[in-house]
């Protein structure tokens, strides 16, 4: 066994200051590199395991359990072990070469090293176009907000007026109304009053005897007959505008209740 941990001290070991490695750390080495080179521990001294550069380059499929074993290799004691060509792995320019891929062909570094490159500039160009991309939806948004609102205040504002118009509508038709029905009220008592002076008349005639004292009977007759005919008009005259009033103020009312209802309905 003591040949065996010999051999594996001079073929695993690359000791730019020879510097001898304890028991354990031979142990340990080769616990963690065995598993990856298909050798065993009790194999012939006179066929040692594989050099750890040829393990690195011989690997193909470079699985992520391979890796790590080969990191975990080289992270035990990066002081004392150097790769060929590279020099110590401790080393800042090699910390900088090496990267996240140690142990990686030459080609296969550069093949990811570059889509390293393009992967981030994809990730710079995609953050770019994003917070363009929300600066204009922001802008967007805030447009619509304020055109929502300049509508709804446009629309609102015009329900007002129309509803001003049409309280402003209902009175002018009560008004009118009213001054129709004193009209029409006026011209039925000057066609009675007409009428009334003509049957004064047409009587007068056909009377006998003195005109004078006929025309005062007759005039006493009619003027009792005229103040109660007035007395019946003028109260049927009263009811007759209370009644056009109580019309045409329900007309009024119904009409601004049906175009609240209208302009409601249509702001929502």
């Amino acid at each position: 066994m003591s040949r065996s941990l010999k051999s594996v001290k001079e073929v695993f070991w690359f000791q730019p200051n020879n510097y001898p490695a304890t028991k354990e750390e031979t142990l340990e080495l080769e616990r963690l590199l065995y598993p990856i080179s298909g050798r065993n521990i009790s194999m012939r001294p006179d066929n040692p395991p594989p050099r750890l550069l040829e393990l690195l380059v011989r690997m193909s499929t470079f699985t992520q359990t391979e890796i790590d074993l080969i990191l975990q290799c080289l992270s035990l004691y990066k002081d004392q072990i150097a790769l060929k060509e590279l020099g110590p792995i401790a080393s800042k320019s090699m910390r900088r070469v090496m990267g996240d891929h140690v142990g990686l062909p030459e080609l296969t570094r550069f093949f990811l090293d570059r889509a390293k490159a393009g992967l981030n500039k994809t990730i710079v160009k995609n953050n770019k176009r994003q917070t363009k991309l929300r600066a204009e939806t922001h802008k967007v948004q805030e447009t619509f907000e304020k055109a929502y609102k300049d509508i709804h205040f446009a629309r609102k504002h015009m329900w007002y007026k129309e509803k001003s118009m049409a309280e402003a509508k209902a009175s002018a038709e009560a008004s009118r109304q009213r001054e129709l029905s004193l009209v029409k009220a006026q011209y039925s008592n000057i066609c009675s009053d007409l009428e009334s002076q003509q049957e004064f008349y047409a009587t007068w005639k056909k009377m006998e005897g003195e005109p004078s004292g006929s025309f005062r009977s007759l005039n006493s007759i009619f003027h009792d007959r005229n103040f109660k005919r007035t007395m019946r008009q003028n109260k049927t005259q009263a009811e007759r505008a209370e009644k056009v009033e109580a019309d045409a103020l329900e007309y009024a009312l119904q009409q601004m209740q049906q175009e609240q209802h209208d302009k409601t309905e249509e702001v929502r």
